[in-house]
């Protein structure tokens, strides 16, 4: 469900978790699009609708690279792509 986007409360009520951070705690990690989005809505907040192009694409790359826990430049393992 949560590869195909589905809510992160429906996916909590489907399963049956108490709570919400239970769901996202197991399966956060395969909803990489919600980081990404967020990481956009943040860009346009501090530095404007002009200017989010480029400052996007490294935002989100590097929210990628900490769910995943890499931390160097090489970035993500080919696997995980």
């Amino acid at each position: 469900m949560a590869k195909h986007r589905a809510h992160p409360k429906y996916i909590q009520t489907q399963l049956g978790h108490a709570s919400i951070q239970t769901t996202l705690d197991r399966y956060g990690h395969l909803m990489p699009d919600v980081h990404a989005a967020e990481a956009r809505k943040l860009d346009r907040l501090v530095f404007g609708e002009s200017n989010h192009a480029g400052t996007v694409r490294v935002a989100a790359d590097a929210l990628q690279r900490l769910q995943n826990g890499s931390r160097n430049d090489e970035g993500v393992s080919g696997g995980d792509r």
